[in-house]
C-alpha cells in the first residue's frame, strides 16, 4: 500500500511537472507573439492568435451581453412609471392631472393600464379615473372608466387610426361611443369621431362631430394650437390655444362657444 501511494505521488509530481512546464511555455508563446510575430513560426503564430482571437470574440460576446441587459433593465424601468401635468386655466387656477401606468411590449406593440386624478388647484370638483389600453403600429384602443365629484360617472371606448406619421407631421383618425350616469339619474350617450393633426414644433389642429340621441343634439368642433416657446428638455410649452364649437338641434340648436387662451403647459 505504501508503494503504491508513492507510486502515485511520483506520478501526480511527474504530471504536474509536465503542465507546469507547458504552462510557462504556453505563456512564452503567447508573450514573443504579442511582442514579436517574427519570433515564431508562422504555423505556431496562427495557433496562438487564433486563440487570442476566441478570447476576443467571448469578451465582445460578454459585453454585447451585458449591454443588452442595460437597455432592457433601462426598458423595464420606463414602463413603469408616475405621470403628470400642470395647465394654466384660463377661468383661473392650474389644471392638474396626475397618475400611474404600467406598460408591457415595445414601441410597436404595446398594452398598459393605470390610475388618474384630475382636478383643478382653485377649487372644483375632483375626477378619478382608470383605463385599459393596446396599441399596435400606432393604431390603438383605449377603455376608460372616470367619476367626477357631485356630478356623475363616464365610461368611455375609442379607437385611433394613423393616417399620416413621419418626422415632421402626424395625422390621426379617432372614433368615440360614452355612456354617461349623472347624479340626478339622467344617462345618456355620446358617439363621435374626428382627425387630428400634430406638428413636430408642437402645433396642431382638431376637428370633432359628435351626436347626443336623447337629447337628438348634433355638435361640430374645431381646435387649434400655436407653439410660441418650448424648454430645452421639450417638457414645458407655452400655447396660444382656440377653439369653436356649432351645435345643430336639441336644447343648443344653433347656439356657437367660442374659447381663446393662452397656457403654460409642463409634463412630468
Amino acid at each position: 500500500m505504501i508503494s503504491i501511494n508513492a507510486k502515485s505521488t511520483h506520478h501526480v509530481g511527474q504530471q504536474t511537472a509536465f503542465m507546469g512546464f507547458f504552462k510557462f511555455f504556453f505563456l512564452r508563446l503567447l508573450h514573443c507573439a504579442l511582442e514579436d510575430k517574427q519570433c515564431l513560426a508562422p504555423a505556431t503564430f496562427n495557433i496562438v492568435e487564433d486563440l487570442c482571437k476566441q478570447r476576443s470574440r467571448k469578451e465582445v460576446q460578454k459585453k454585447k451581453k451585458n449591454s443588452l441587459q442595460q437597455i432592457f433593465d433601462i426598458k423595464l424601468k420606463k414602463k413603469r412609471k408616475m405621470f403628470g401635468s400642470a395647465s394654466s386655466n384660463p377661468k383661473g387656477g392650474l389644471d392638474v392631472n396626475l397618475g400611474f401606468g404600467k406598460n408591457v411590449g415595445d414601441a410597436a406593440s404595446n398594452a398598459g393600464a393605470g390610475a388618474y386624478a384630475a382636478g383643478n388647484t382653485g377649487g372644483g370638483p375632483t375626477t378619478t379615473g382608470v383605463f385599459l389600453e393596446a396599441n399596435k403600429n400606432n393604431h390603438g384602443l383605449t377603455l376608460e372608466h372616470s367619476k367626477t365629484d357631485k356630478f356623475g360617472s363616464n365610461l368611455t371606448s375609442s379607437a385611433h387610426a394613423n393616417l399620416l406619421k413621419n418626422d415632421t407631421h402626424q395625422l390621426k383618425a379617432n372614433a368615440f361611443h360614452s355612456r354617461t350616469h349623472l347624479d340626478n339619474g339622467f344617462k345618456f350617450d355620446c358617439v363621435g369621431g374626428g382627425l387630428g393633426y400634430n406638428h413636430v414644433n408642437g402645433h396642431g389642429a382638431a376637428l370633432t362631430g359628435s351626436r347626443i340621441p336623447q337629447l337628438d343634439m348634433n355638435s361640430l368642433n374645431i381646435t387649434g394650437k400655436a407653439n410660441l416657446w418650448t424648454s430645452p428638455n421639450r417638457s414645458t410649452t407655452l400655447d396660444l390655444t382656440g377653439g369653436a364649437t356649432k351645435h345643430f338641434g336639441g336644447p343648443f340648436d344653433g347656439q356657437t362657444n367660442k374659447n381663446f387662451g393662452l397656457g403654460l403647459n409642463t409634463k412630468f
